[in-house]
């Protein structure tokens, strides 16, 4: 009977598995975008565990454009931070103001949760104005 008992509790040790946060595009461009601006839908998904970070890096043309963070410890009153197992939708404004003719942004999009689970995601415009 003791040997059921653990074989048991070893399955369900071993099954039992934490789910890490996700970020998702709802609407990352495939085709040029002809227009000065963007407006790029992402997501993130919490896992079980609440999120405690993000970090957002702008390239533009492969150089260092711009970056932002946001620290549940230092900003929770100006940034939404999801919760476990809940998932909240944001609005990133890309602009191509400063440039006619073909640019390229990678938009890098950094999370972490308060169990040290991580995901990343990023996402290229092209813009052709």
């Amino acid at each position: 009977m003791k040997k059921y008992l653990i074989l048991f509790l070893l399955f369900c040790f071993c099954s039992s598995e934490n789910s890490a946060p996700k970020i998702i595009f709802n609407n990352c461009p495939e085709d040029e975008v002809v227009e000065n601006n963007f407006e790029l839908s992402w997501e993130i998904i919490a896992g079980d565990s609440d999120i405690n970070y993000v970090f957002i890096v702008f390239n533009k043309d492969g150089e260092y454009y711009s970056r932002v963070f946001f620290e549940k410890e230092l900003n929770d009153e100006i940034f939404p931070f999801p919760k476990a197992n809940t998932s909240r939708e944001f609005i990133q404004f890309v602009e191509n103001n400063e440039k006619n003719g073909s640019t390229i942004f990678d938009i890098n999009f950094s999370i972490s949760d308060e169990e040290q689970r991580s995901a990343d995601n990023t996402c290229q415009i092209t813009f052709n104005n």
